[in-house]
């Protein structure tokens, strides 16, 4: 992803933004097309998928999971090898969204 531009101090006061490694299967729905999409990893803020083609920065799109679960994203950075896509709003660790992503990381 892009450099990580957060200042230590910010760092110091708690808001480290642990991404968790997941390597799942999902569905990408833009444009009213749908195509499948592997998500690298996540976190309260957003997923990082693997190579996507076809999307453009500030666009909004949604990820649909294997259990069926969509989740509506914003586009916030595109390079060739990956991108990443932030939730529309932060996730609280005990919601849905987070116990499935977790779910599916431990496998």
């Amino acid at each position: 992803m892009a450099r990580d531009q957060r200042s230590p101090k910010r760092e110091a006061r708690g808001h480290k933004r642990s991404r968790q490694a997941i390597g799942i299967r999902a569905v990408l729905h833009a444009h009213g097309t749908r195509r499948r999409v592997q998500i690298l990893d996540y976190s309260r803020r957003g997923l990082r998928l693997g190579h996507t083609s076809g999307i453009e920065l500030d666009e909004h799109v949604t990820v649909e999971l294997g259990s069926g679960l969509r989740l509506p994203m914003r586009v916030v950075y595109v390079s060739e090898d990956s991108t990443a896509l932030r939730f529309l709003g932060t996730i609280a660790p005990g919601l849905t969204v987070m116990r499935a992503l977790d779910a599916a990381a431990r496998g």
